[in-house]
């Protein structure tokens, strides 16, 4: 008697996994939004740890001196501590204040030793478009800063708090882009080029924009969100739609 199996019996052999479940066709699992925010989430801290170790290794073996300074503090603050601000707007304010203290205090201490360095060696200053990008989006920090103790010290009209609220989410997610692209225009300076190959620079480009997609497609879900919850829901009611025949 023949042991081999016939054409019909193999192909329902191949249909049954291990667990004796008959599997009909194969299908993706399903990704929602969600989920694919959470694994933006992930990435972006993956990605910001990863560079700021880099450049903060580098500083700490420079001993801090001249740019090395400026680099850390501006590298660990408005970086690092500002994209975990911004994966903390929702439901967690207290993780999400703190880093944004810290991002402040941080920026504000290695933008302050930079134009004092240059200052006393006299030497032109914010006229790169690292400087300016930065500067700008140390500026932005700032209104972040003074629109969250509105919202969170003064007593104002649901009306008003929602525009505070708004400016502050805009202010931060600008702010964070432009800090990047300060960051991205960084590696073209001296101090970048005399520590870091071109290789190792272009790889921290790439890193460093991919790590400001991220982190603003998980930031843009959420203020889109905040921003449909707020909409009323009778807006659009008494808009009808018609067609002519």
């Amino acid at each position: 008697m023949s042991n081999e199996l016939t054409p019909e019996e193999l192909a329902e052999m191949q249909k049954t996994n291990a667990t004796g479940v008959q599997i009909e066709n194969f299908e993706w699992p399903l990704v929602t939004g969600a989920i694919f925010y959470d694994i933006c989430a992930v990435l972006s801290r993956i990605l910001l740890i990863g560079l700021t170790l880099v450049v903060a290794t580098k500083c700490l073996q420079l001993k801090l001196a001249r740019s090395a300074e400026h680099a850390f503090f501006c590298t660990l603050g408005l970086m690092l501590c500002l994209g975990e601000a911004l994966l903390h707007t929702r439901h967690r304010m207290l993780a999400h204040a703190t880093f944004g203290l810290l991002a402040l205090n941080f920026g504000c201490v290695g933008v302050a030793l930079k134009s004092w360095y240059k200052r006393k060696h006299h030497r032109p200053h914010m006229r790169s478009k690292h400087a300016v990008f930065g500067l700008a989006g140390l500026l932005l920090m700032l209104v972040c800063f003074f629109t969250g103790l509105v919202m969170l010290l003064a007593e104002i009209r649901r009306q008003i708090l929602i525009v505070v609220a708004l400016a502050h989410r805009c202010c931060g997610l600008c702010g964070f882009a432009l800090l990047m692209a300060s960051q991205v225009y960084s590696y073209n300076t001296g101090f970048m080029r005399r520590n870091w190959h071109e290789s190792t620079i272009r790889m921290l480009k790439f890193v460093t924009m991919f790590a400001s997609l991220t982190t603003t497609c998980y930031q843009l879900s959420t203020f889109i969100a905040d921003v449909v919850d707020i909409i009323p829901k009778n807006l659009f009611d008494n808009i009808k739609i018609t067609h002519k025949a």
